[in-house]
């Protein structure tokens, strides 16, 4: 879709895109939820974490809970993006995700290409998520590769 086709389906559909404070407060709620989940998961081992610990036992338990918290994150993402057109966190500041092409929630095969590239965004320093911030329509490296919208709700 060009530019001139997007402004004019969002203005059609009487849609507002998100704001880029209210996607990153979605964020940061998802990823306090993501990794309070594994953290529960792994909870013996951090438990056994003390201020004592080796920096080798420490560095063994991150890699531990990253490794726990990316699949999490990919399932996360896929189906709530599927089921619901949004996550937890972005269902509590009131955005969702469309799909361009269609202007309704997308489909699975999106939101699995949408959240694998979001997994490779966040694990390069999120530099995919930084992106947003210099496209037209704050569009990161999933909204472009799965041709999504982040709107308000």
């Amino acid at each position: 879709m060009a530019s001139y086709d997007i402004d004019a389906f969002l203005e059609r559909e009487s849609l507002t895109l998100a704001k880029t404070s209210k996607r990153a407060a979605a964020f940061f709620i998802d990823s306090l939820l993501l990794a309070v989940i594994a953290i529960v998961i792994h909870y013996e081992a951090f438990q056994a974490l003390t201020v004592h610990a080796t920096a080798e036992a420490q560095i063994a338990f991150q890699s531990e809970i990253l490794l726990t918290y990316l699949p999490l994150a990919f399932v996360y993402q896929a189906l709530f993006v599927t089921l619901y057109g949004a996550t937890i966190g972005k269902i509590i500041v009131k955005i969702r995700i469309i799909d361009m092409r269609s202007g309704d929630t997308p489909r699975l095969e999106t939101a699995i290409g949408r959240s694998v590239v979001r997994i490779i965004s966040e694990v390069v320093f999120n530099l995919g998520f930084l992106w947003a911030f210099f496209t037209p329509y704050t569009q990161a490296w999933h909204d472009l590769f799965a041709r999504t919208l982040v709107i308000d709700a």
